[in-house]
């Protein structure tokens, strides 16, 4: 026991042979090192390339977005557009009761004129009612759409590839968020649009039927007047009539007596 720790002692002892060891792990680790530094840049690289990737997925996406976006709000505000003007025609044909009131030569055809102007103003509120809901049902399947396809997108873009780090899922929630800030603005003029339109229609019939309650009573009160002169005539030309043949009957006796 004795002489194996009296030679294990020289061995740690005998300076050149600790030299010559150091020596050879120096030379190790000068040979293993590059490669070391090789693969950590490999993976450096690659991760700066799916990085990169996903930038231009995300990008691209937006795009996308942003065009079928402008291209389908061009169509959503010609819709409206046209669903105002129809609705704004049918208000204008109302006005043809108006019209008619100059037409009317008896008191019985402003009665029945007036029954036929309550059942198209009945028809005309469904119509209406009709129009407004068609323009909310419209913006709203519009933003509809374009949600449920950003929430697609990150459901099975996003969410789905554990590999997102945090810092590309906040980069990438900021680019949602600035889209519907901007979302918001436009769904805002939107409404903004509709409540315009709803109060012009609205407006146009009050007054076309303003100027129908308007003109009814003067035109009503024409035709009275000449439904009484009529009359006075028919009655008085039958006292006359009646009154010359009195005179005649009396001409005759007093000859004959």
């Amino acid at each position: 026991l004795y002489a194996n720790l009296a030679v294990s002692l020289k061995w740690a002892t005998d300076q050149e042979k600790r030299d010559k060891l150091t020596d050879e792990l120096n030379e190790r680790m000068r040979v293993h090192m590059p490669r070391m530094s090789s693969i950590k840049l490999n993976v450096a690289e690659a991760r700066k390339s799916q990085i990169q990737n996903r930038q231009i997925q995300l990008e691209s996406f937006f795009r996308r977005q942003t065009s079928r976006f402008n291209s389908k709000l061009q169509l959503l505000q010609n819709s409206l557009d046209k669903l105002c003007e129809k609705m704004t025609l049918k208000c204008e044909s109302m006005r043809n009761f108006t019209f008619e009131l100059k037409q009317a030569k008896s008191t019985s055809a402003f009665s029945v004129l007036k029954q036929n102007k309550q059942v198209a103003e009945n028809n005309l509120s469904v119509t209406f009612d009709q129009f407004v809901e068609k323009q909310k049902k419209e913006i709203v399947e519009f933003f509809d759409f374009f949600k449920t396809s950003n929430d697609r997108f990150k459901e099975n873009v996003m969410l789905a590839d554990s590999s997102y780090s945090e810092e590309e899922r906040e980069v990438a929630s900021q680019y949602f968020q600035r889209m519907e800030d901007q979302i918001s603005i436009i769904h805002e003029d939107l409404d903004a649009k509709v409540k315009s339109n709803t109060e012009k229609v609205n407006s146009l019939r009050d007054q076309i039927s303003s100027e129908f309650d308007n003109a009814l009573p003067h035109n009503l009160a024409d035709v009275q007047l000449i439904e009484m002169i009529v009359s006075l005539h028919k009655e008085y030309s039958s006292k006359f009539e009646s009154l010359i043949f009195s005179n005649y009957t009396m001409e005759r006796n007093l000859q004959q007596a």
